[in-house]
């Protein structure tokens, strides 16, 4: 496609827009990165929930803490690398996402602490004997 002398392809190859769009263009691509790991972060945290949950009914709760476990690890990688690399060092410019990251990552530090008490509590509580019926006691 032609837009005033420019060649401009799909939006799916990321290449920049023609001037005229260039500005929602950089709109998207600033927020895109704390968006999607917004998402993954979503996804860990709802994993690591239902390990609690399943924990607390005295199921196998492995097969959702590991995974939940790897996006979140990879998931924290992301916003911090943001962070260091692409937000502190252009501040003055992104001050709004610098500010949303961080923000991002401190209620993510207080919901692991919350998911971790309660798993700690879970995993210390005593289980409980059942007597057989008819035992004498």
């Amino acid at each position: 496609m032609c837009y005033g002398g420019e060649t401009f392809s799909h939006p799916a190859t990321y290449e920049r827009p023609p001037p005229s769009q260039r500005s929602l263009w950089d709109a998207a691509t600033a927020t895109w990165g704390l968006f999607a790991s917004g998402n993954q972060l979503l996804a860990a945290l709802a994993l690591l929930v239902a390990s609690v949950w399943l924990l607390n009914r005295g199921r196998n709760y492995w097969y959702t803490l590991a995974p939940g476990l790897f996006v979140l690890v990879t998931t924290l990688t992301m916003l911090v690398r943001l962070l260091v690399v692409n937000y502190i060092p252009n501040w003055q410019t992104k001050m709004t996402l610098l500010i949303a990251d961080v923000v991002v990552l401190t209620m993510t530090f207080g919901v692991l602490v919350c998911i971790a008490v309660r798993m700690v509590e879970l995993v210390r509580r005593p289980v409980p004997v059942e007597v057989p019926v008819g035992s004498g006691e």
